[in-house]
């Protein structure tokens, strides 16, 4: 089974741009002989935003037949605490974990949660899992050797949500498919049984976003989790 990540398209009507490089995603993601694309939050700019085009985003969405499965991040978490619909093939989460299955993988959506509560969820929808899973996030994610690479919002503090390299080292195999940082992991962290890598904006939307934008394939199989940058 093959899945395409992407995150932080921060869609709103004032940047068409953007919605013409979702598009593009979503038609790489057929392409590539994926059966979802995973939205590792903010796929909305603000809630105004989300107000504002959702009616032709469900329309994109029900153009596909594809599965989307998409988190709330911090621009957007208002856009989906009431439960709005997005359309018959859209799979979301509000305020808390929700965990679906796709072809008999578990795939594990985390909204955007301040501090380590993002973390405590980590911990128990993932442990004690027999099959590699896929988890969506939207956070910090700190490595000892990377995380000077990459910046996240200026608005940040201490309360921002965060996850840490030893968060990862007890945990069973997995894919952590990251949002909130804009440039692409490359190549992909590993921490023991995981991986994980921040995608990126599919369309720089600031300064210090530079280079090819990039969006993960996923390809689930019997000999493991395979991770490539495309």
């Amino acid at each position: 089974m093959k899945v395409l990540h992407t995150a932080d398209v921060h869609l709103t009507p004032a940047a068409p741009e953007r919605m013409k490089a979702f598009r593009t995603v979503c038609d790489l993601t057929v392409e590539l002989g994926c059966s979802a694309l995973l939205i590792a939050g903010d796929l909305f700019d603000t809630a105004e935003a989300a107000a504002s085009l959702r009616a032709e985003v469900r329309e994109l969405f029900d153009s596909y037949e594809l599965e989307f499965f998409l988190i709330p991040g911090n621009h957007d978490r208002a856009a989906f605490c009431s439960g709005e619909y997005y359309g018959r093939n859209v799979h979301s989460c509000g305020e808390t974990a929700v965990k679906w299955e796709l072809q008999g993988t578990p795939i594990i959506g985390i909204p955007y949660l301040p501090g380590r509560q993002g973390v405590d969820l980590l911990h128990s929808s993932v442990k004690g899992e027999d099959l590699p899973s896929i988890v969506i996030m939207h956070t910090n994610f700190y490595d000892s050797s990377l995380s000077a690479l990459y910046f996240s919002d200026d608005k940040d503090d201490s309360r921002s949500a965060c996850l840490w390299e030893h968060d990862l080292s007890d945990l069973p195999a997995a894919y952590i498919a990251l949002g909130h940082w804009h440039n692409p992991t490359l190549p992909p962290i590993r921490v023991n049984q995981v991986q994980l890598a921040y995608s990126g904006t599919p369309y720089p939307i600031a300064k210090g976003e530079n280079g090819a934008r990039r969006a993960f394939l996923i390809d689930l199989s019997s000999e493991g989790i395979d991770v490539q940058a495309v």
